[in-house]
């Protein structure tokens, strides 16, 4: 015990007196690990636009109905958005797992055609008579499954994503046949949708470990939570002797 007690000493006192006759070497700097593993939450924020036909179908057919043109009109929702994301990741040496799950605020949008194309594709007599349809997609979220990789640098995360994601659209519509009559067809429709999504994104992390993201996703709602996968649409019918009733709701098709 003294002897190794002794040579620590020793060479304690020693190093030095070697030392000052060798060059002298750069201290080491301290690696930063930088693991992405862990729970993360956020807020996000961006722009988005849509494509969503609408089916515009005179009834009880298009003979009967002359006044009307079958047609799909597109609202095509769009705008800016924000909302929250919650996720977890896991990572094994340069490849990172994990799952995000989000939700939005909405977008919407209108198409207006005016004058109206009658079935022959003569346009409807007289001024202001139109087709009015809107689209709101009131919220929207997903649920997604994430796989990346490190390999380009330790700070910066390169993911690819999929999964479920899933809204409530909100479409009104309405065909005013002004000044015939001030003949007008309501209707509207409220429904939940699912469908998937697609994308890919960056992380980028500090050594303050704030986290950026950028990321862009195509995703789907075509699909409704029951029925046929078909766009909505709207039926009009007319009595030649009676006023005609009003539509009450869009029918998936």
């Amino acid at each position: 015990m003294k002897a190794v007690l002794l040579g620590t000493v020793l060479l304690a006192i020693a190093g030095p007196a070697v030392a000052a006759d060798m060059p002298v070497k750069a201290p080491l700097a301290m690696k930063i690990a930088y693991d992405w593993s862990g729970y993360f939450a956020g807020v996000n924020g961006g722009y988005a636009k849509a494509q969503s036909g609408t089916a515009v179908e005179p009834g009880p057919s298009p003979v009967a109905f002359v006044n009307l043109l079958p047609q799909t009109l597109d609202p095509a929702p769009k705008g800016y958005f924000g909302g929250g994301q919650l996720g977890h990741n896991s990572q094994y040496g340069t490849m990172v797992y994990g799952w995000e799950a989000d939700v939005q605020s909405g977008i919407k949008g209108t198409v207006i055609e005016s004058p109206i194309i009658q079935n022959n594709g003569t346009l409807f007599p007289g001024v202001g008579n139109n087709i009015t349809i809107s689209q709101k997609l009131g919220w929207w979220g997903t649920g997604r499954l994430r796989v990346g990789s490190t390999f380009v640098d330790p700070r910066l995360l390169l993911f690819a994503t999929a999964g479920v994601t899933f809204g409530q659209i909100e479409t009104t519509a309405n065909t005013d046949f002004v000044p015939s009559g001030t003949i007008q067809y309501p209707a509207d429709l409220n429904e939940f949708r699912v469908g998937l999504v697609v994308g890919g994104a960056r992380n980028g992390l500090s050594p303050t470990t704030c986290l950026s993201k950028r990321s862009i996703c195509i995703w789907t709602l075509a699909r409704p939570t029951s029925g046929p996968c078909r766009c909505p649409r709207i039926r009009l019918s007319r009595s030649a002797t009676t006023p005609p009733p009003p539509c009450k709701l869009f029918e998936r098709a």
